[in-house]
């Protein structure tokens, strides 16, 4: 069946990397992407995909988490930094494939999620936590968000 005219569909925005220069992420411990995002768009859902890996042992537990720190939410005054205390905005959970091999990429997604905001082009930093797999992820990860949004066909 065609999609006619006028039909509500799914719009994707370009992907967009969210990481830079990362370390290793130890296990229980919240990490910093590296670079704010704007959702200039005021996109109202996201997806993030993760590319990472565990050097010595891969985890048989746990996952990795995907949290947002709201940016500039009163004039210049953020939201806390995610930690134990304060985990802020959970957008989702990446599932690992606990049968791949340690020391190799392997690549895991958040397919959909609603893109927090208090304002208007809502800057928003993204952590990772390593939550709970009794292992350390590896360097050299890399991060990336996409925007979507709902509108009519042509």
């Amino acid at each position: 069946m065609a999609i006619s005219s006028n039909t509500i569909v799914w719009f994707a925005g370009t992907q967009t990397e969210i990481s830079s220069s990362q370390t290793t992420v130890a296990n229980n411990v919240y990490q910093l992407c590296g670079a704010s995002f704007t959702n200039t768009a005021n996109a109202t859902d996201g997806a993030a995909v993760l590319k990472c890996q565990f050097d010595a042992t891969m985890p048989t537990v746990g996952n990795l988490l995907l949290f947002a720190r709201l940016m500039n939410i009163q004039s210049t005054n953020d939201a806390p930094v995610p930690d134990a205390n304060y985990p802020h905005i959970l957008l989702g959970a990446f599932p690992i494939d606990y049968g791949v091999a340690a020391d190799v990429d392997f690549y895991t997604c958040i397919p959909n999620f609603p893109f927090p905001r208090a304002v208007d082009a809502q800057v928003i930093d993204f952590y990772v936590l390593n939550n709970a797999t009794g292992q350390t992820m590896g360097t050299g990860w890399q991060a990336w968000v996409s925007q979507f949004a709902l509108g009519p066909t042509a």
